[in-house]
């Protein structure tokens, strides 16, 4: 059966996605451990004594903790190749030329997403994510607070990376959606969702490579890059056994919880609760530039309007806020709530954006002439994102939480 442009377009991206996870391996050898060897074998004899002991173990730890890794997201990819039909041994993912063909920003997704597995499903990313959840569930417990009406209170969460905000959301009682247009995220939640049916069953190594700021942070388009990295550099980490350490996942298994929550609701159906569509958050919710994704949007708006838009270290992926701010206002219902929390980082420059450069005061004069009301407003939040909370240097991010009436 051939595929049209568009399609073939989809199962490449699937394909390189998939591919990344499987060569992994190569990637943190290549950025991590050759340039420890090469640097080693340059240096003096005097240079080289004064090291050897601990340096040459460390490489070698360093190696196991990769090997480790590797055993992770090749199981993952295996899983998630299987769930969409595709043979995970096929030479177009195993084949001699996949590592070399594969684009770099690939492969540091695929870094990114240990880091944003982290955060999300891990011990280690409780305190980090709970800044802006707590919030959001506050805000969403007080305007819904019996339990018995959240059934009918339809939730979209726009940029749902690896899906634990959507997760907290049902178990909570809301019906909700998630969205996210990045492979690398859709393959991890569906692999979490899925296929982690025994808590921290998993375990993996995201700090062996430096943390850098202002990378592609949250969200949709983003969720899933966290900085650009400097290889085998250790300078942030306070000993080495930081950057060894093992984090373990999932902190919940999201099936086995919702299979509680259903034995103790036998009447509720929490698997018709949750939901997650795979696309750009503007051509299958908004007003239709694009047509191939019509029968989509046509199919995902067909019912009732959503009552509640939580975007959650979102707004800063967009290439146009307007759009995105437009689209959230198009889907709520009159009177609906749209819930923020997150950076306002919007002239901060992506290659591929036309970035409108707004100061933040422009965004919160733009939001009211654009059918909104501000219920509530707060700023100066300190949050990290996908942070290794033990480094010498960590950075924070100034938030803006906000509540806002669809007029």
């Amino acid at each position: 059966m051939s595929l049209d442009n568009d399609e073939a377009q989809e199962y490449q991206a699937v394909i390189q996605a998939l591919t990344s996870f499987l060569n992994f391996h190569n990637y943190q050898l290549e950025t991590l451990i050759k340039p420890r060897v090469d640097t080693f074998t340059s240096l003096s004899v005097e240079d080289k004594t004064l090291i050897a002991s601990w340096y040459q173990k460390h490489t070698s730890y360093l190696k196991e903790a990769i090997d480790l890794n590797s055993e992770f997201t090749k199981d993952l990819a295996s899983k998630v190749a299987a769930d969409w039909g595709i043979q995970p041994q096929s030479p177009e993912m195993w084949g001699s030329d996949c590592y070399t063909a594969l684009q770099l920003h690939q492969l540091e997704k695929t870094q990114g997403i240990l880091l944003q597995l982290m955060r999300e499903w891990s011990d280690e990313g409780f305190k980090e994510r709970q800044v802006g959840y707590n919030l959001i569930m506050l805000e969403l417990e007080q305007l819904y607070p019996e339990t018995k009406t959240r059934l009918t209170v339809n939730i979209l969460v726009p940029g749902c990376g690896l899906g634990r905000l959507v997760f907290e959301l049902v178990c909570k009682g809301f019906k909700t959606q998630g969205n996210d247009c990045d492979y690398h995220m859709l393959f991890t939640s569906n692999f979490t969702l899925q296929h982690c049916w025994v808590a921290h069953n998993y375990s993996f190594f995201p700090f062996l490579e430096d943390q850098q700021p202002l990378g592609n942070i949250g969200g949709a388009s983003g969720a899933g890059g966290v900085g650009c990295t400097d290889y085998g550099n250790i300078i942030n980490h306070s000993s080495r056994a930081m950057q060894l350490r093992p984090v373990t996942f999932p902190d919940v298994s999201p099936s086995a919880r919702l299979s509680e929550l259903q034995s103790e609701n036998p009447g509720i159906s929490y698997e018709d609760m949750v939901s997650i569509t795979a696309g750009s958050f503007v051509e299958l919710y908004g007003d239709g530039k694009d047509d191939k994704d019509e029968k989509i949007r046509k199919e995902l708006l067909s019912g009732e309007k959503f009552d509640v838009v939580v975007t959650e270290f979102f707004l800063h992926t967009a290439d146009n806020i307007l759009d995105y701010i437009r689209t959230i206002r198009d889907l709520l219902k009159s009177g609906g709530k749209w819930i923020n929390f997150g950076p306002l980082l919007y002239s901060t420059p992506k290659p591929s954006n036309n970035v409108l450069g707004f100061a933040k005061e422009d965004l919160v004069e733009l939001i009211p002439k654009l059918g909104f009301d501000f219920e509530k407003h707060e700023s100066g939040i300190e949050s990290t994102y996908c942070q290794d909370q033990r480094l010498l240097v960590r950075y924070t991010y100034q938030c803006d939480f906000w509540v806002c009436k669809k007029l």
